[in-house]
């Protein structure tokens, strides 16, 4: 049951994608174990007492429905569980007459979700990061797509003086220019939707796009929901149990 937790849990992160394979092992393993350790001893404080409870006909009608529902609830909030990782190289490059002028990066963040990308991703320690003119920035990306497998690219914030100067943004080889001064800006600040060549990443389909992987996801899902209900369930007689016994004294 701790491996269905763990990996509900852990599928909906975003940083679990982007572990290597043996970090992956390692957050992992270590991470069923402690679990596992939790569910043993809440199970011998809980479920044990009230084991022969569980099996009766109308307690698992009671736990199949609320089983039922707490699928259901997983399911629709699980924002990346179902995702599939894809590597995309962005390139960001600036121009200006101005040959000592520079532009600053204030913020990568996904154009969907809103997630904000750190500023490694492009070589520097920290927001802002600064290009100077006739410079490029070049940093890799993993995004995680849906069911359609579709990816609608990040949103890149600048700042700086806009006369006369231009960015090429793009992904995997695929930019578009901009003209800065003809795109809106408040406060020498702007935003630009980058979408270019998001079709042409690196697909990572093992394991996340395989069918068996995808059958492991769902076995995980009902199997997770099932434990839960089993699990809110001695919880809830068990305190019952107590509350009763404490009258009757």
């Amino acid at each position: 049951m701790s491996i269905c937790f763990v990996l509900i849990i852990f599928l909906n992160l975003p940083f679990f994608y982007e572990l290597s394979r043996i970090n992956t092992l390692i957050y992992f393993i270590g991470s069923v174990l402690i679990l596992s350790t939790i569910l043993f001893f809440y199970s011998k404080g809980f479920i044990l007492s009230i084991l022969d409870k569980i099996f009766m006909l109308k307690n698992v009608i009671y736990n199949l429905i609320i089983s039922i529902i707490l699928f259901v609830i997983i399911f629709y909030s699980s924002i990346n569980y179902w995702s599939v990782p894809q590597e995309h190289k962005l390139e960001i490059c600036f121009t200006s007459d101005n040959q000592d002028e520079i532009i600053n990066i204030n913020q990568i963040y996904d154009f969907k979700t809103k997630l904000l990308y750190p500023a490694k991703l492009l070589g520097d320690d920290y927001y802002p990061i600064i290009i100077n003119h006739d410079e490029c920035k070049t940093g890799y990306f993993l995004a995680l797509l849906e069911k359609d497998l579709l990816w609608e690219g990040v949103t890149v914030v600048l700042e700086g003086n806009f006369d006369n100067s231009k960015v090429d943004l793009g992904f995997n080889t695929i930019r578009k220019q901009y003209i800065l001064s003809d795109i809106e800006s408040s406060n020498q600040q702007s935003t630009i939707r980058v979408d270019s060549g998001t079709q042409y990443g690196n697909l990572i389909e093992m394991p996340w796009a395989k069918t068996w992987f995808t059958i492991i996801r769902w076995l995980a899902l009902a199997f997770g929901s099932v434990g839960l209900s089993i699990i809110l369930f001695g919880f809830s007689e068990t305190l019952i149990r107590n509350n009763l016994a404490g009258k009757m004294e």
